[in-house]
Protein backbone atom coordinates (compact mmCIF):
# COMPACT_ATOMS: atom_id res chain seq x y z
CA UNK A 1 0.00 0.00 0.00
CA UNK A 2 2.75 2.50 0.95
CA UNK A 3 4.74 1.74 -2.18
CA UNK A 4 1.61 2.29 -4.26
CA UNK A 5 1.07 5.72 -2.67
CA UNK A 6 4.72 6.73 -3.16
CA UNK A 7 4.41 6.06 -6.89
CA UNK A 8 1.38 8.34 -7.18
CA UNK A 9 2.87 11.62 -5.95
CA UNK A 10 3.86 12.99 -9.35
CA UNK A 11 2.67 11.39 -12.53
CA UNK A 12 2.30 12.90 -15.99
CA UNK A 13 -1.46 12.94 -15.46
CA UNK A 14 -1.20 14.76 -12.10
CA UNK A 15 1.20 17.36 -13.53
CA UNK A 16 -1.41 17.99 -16.23
CA UNK A 17 -3.85 19.27 -13.61
CA UNK A 18 -3.76 22.76 -12.13
CA UNK A 19 -3.17 21.39 -8.63
CA UNK A 20 -0.36 19.07 -9.65
CA UNK A 21 1.31 21.64 -11.88
CA UNK A 22 1.15 24.34 -9.19
CA UNK A 23 2.79 22.06 -6.61
CA UNK A 24 5.41 21.18 -9.23
CA UNK A 25 6.07 24.89 -9.85
CA UNK A 26 6.42 25.55 -6.11
CA UNK A 27 8.87 22.68 -5.63
CA UNK A 28 11.02 23.50 -8.68
CA UNK A 29 10.92 27.27 -8.06
CA UNK A 30 11.84 27.04 -4.39
CA UNK A 31 14.68 24.66 -5.21
CA UNK A 32 16.02 26.91 -7.99
CA UNK A 33 15.69 30.04 -5.83
CA UNK A 34 17.86 28.47 -3.14
CA UNK A 35 20.41 26.93 -5.51
CA UNK A 36 20.75 30.10 -7.62
CA UNK A 37 20.42 32.41 -4.59
CA UNK A 38 17.80 34.46 -6.45
CA UNK A 39 15.18 35.92 -4.15
CA UNK A 40 12.72 36.89 -6.85
CA UNK A 41 9.22 35.87 -7.90
CA UNK A 42 10.49 35.82 -11.50
CA UNK A 43 11.88 32.34 -10.90
CA UNK A 44 8.37 31.02 -10.25
CA UNK A 45 6.97 32.87 -13.24
CA UNK A 46 9.64 31.54 -15.61
CA UNK A 47 9.10 27.99 -14.35
CA UNK A 48 5.33 28.43 -14.87
CA UNK A 49 5.80 29.70 -18.43
CA UNK A 50 8.24 26.91 -19.31
CA UNK A 51 6.02 24.20 -17.85
CA UNK A 52 2.94 25.53 -19.64
CA UNK A 53 4.60 25.89 -23.05
CA UNK A 54 6.38 22.52 -22.83
CA UNK A 55 3.11 20.83 -21.88
CA UNK A 56 1.23 22.59 -24.70
CA UNK A 57 3.96 21.72 -27.20
CA UNK A 58 4.01 18.02 -26.33
CA UNK A 59 0.23 17.81 -26.48
CA UNK A 60 0.29 19.51 -29.94
CA UNK A 61 -1.70 22.51 -28.71
CA UNK A 62 0.52 25.30 -30.12
CA UNK A 63 -0.96 25.61 -33.58
CA UNK A 64 -1.86 29.29 -33.82
CA UNK A 65 -1.13 32.68 -32.30
CA UNK A 66 -4.24 32.33 -30.15
CA UNK A 67 -2.87 29.06 -28.76
CA UNK A 68 0.31 30.86 -27.72
CA UNK A 69 -1.75 33.59 -26.04
CA UNK A 70 -3.92 31.02 -24.28
CA UNK A 71 -0.82 29.21 -23.07
CA UNK A 72 0.54 32.47 -21.69
CA UNK A 73 -2.75 33.10 -19.89
CA UNK A 74 -2.54 29.57 -18.46
CA UNK A 75 1.04 30.28 -17.34
CA UNK A 76 -0.17 33.39 -15.50
CA UNK A 77 -2.93 31.37 -13.82
CA UNK A 78 -0.44 28.67 -12.89
CA UNK A 79 1.97 31.23 -11.42
CA UNK A 80 -0.75 32.88 -9.33
CA UNK A 81 -1.93 29.49 -8.07
CA UNK A 82 1.62 28.40 -7.21
CA UNK A 83 2.28 31.71 -5.41
CA UNK A 84 -0.89 31.13 -3.40
CA UNK A 85 0.18 27.57 -2.53
CA UNK A 86 3.58 28.89 -1.42
CA UNK A 87 1.93 31.61 0.67
CA UNK A 88 -0.47 29.16 2.33
CA UNK A 89 2.38 26.78 3.16
CA UNK A 90 4.22 29.65 4.86
CA UNK A 91 1.16 30.75 6.81
CA UNK A 92 0.69 27.21 8.13
CA UNK A 93 4.24 27.22 9.52
CA UNK A 94 4.27 28.19 13.21
CA UNK A 95 6.32 31.28 14.07
CA UNK A 96 7.74 31.80 17.55
CA UNK A 97 6.12 34.64 19.46
CA UNK A 98 8.22 37.61 20.48
CA UNK A 99 11.11 37.00 18.10
CA UNK A 100 12.19 40.16 16.28
CA UNK A 101 12.39 40.09 12.51
CA UNK A 102 15.96 40.43 11.22
CA UNK A 103 16.64 43.74 9.52
CA UNK A 104 18.38 43.74 6.16
CA UNK A 105 19.01 40.86 3.80
CA UNK A 106 16.96 37.73 4.30
CA UNK A 107 18.44 34.31 4.56
CA UNK A 108 17.37 32.08 1.68
CA UNK A 109 15.36 29.14 2.96
CA UNK A 110 13.72 26.52 0.80
CA UNK A 111 10.24 27.57 1.92
CA UNK A 112 10.43 31.35 1.85
CA UNK A 113 7.94 33.94 0.56
CA UNK A 114 8.09 34.81 -3.11
CA UNK A 115 6.92 38.33 -2.40
CA UNK A 116 8.33 40.60 0.29
CA UNK A 117 5.96 41.58 3.06
CA UNK A 118 7.05 45.06 4.03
Amino acid sequence: MTQQLAQQYFTWQSLGTLGGASVGVVVVSNTLRVLLKRDSPWVGFIVSVLLTYVTAYYSSRLLSVLDFLLSFLNACLLFCTAAGVNHLALEAKPTPEGQPKPYGARQMKWLSPWFRRE
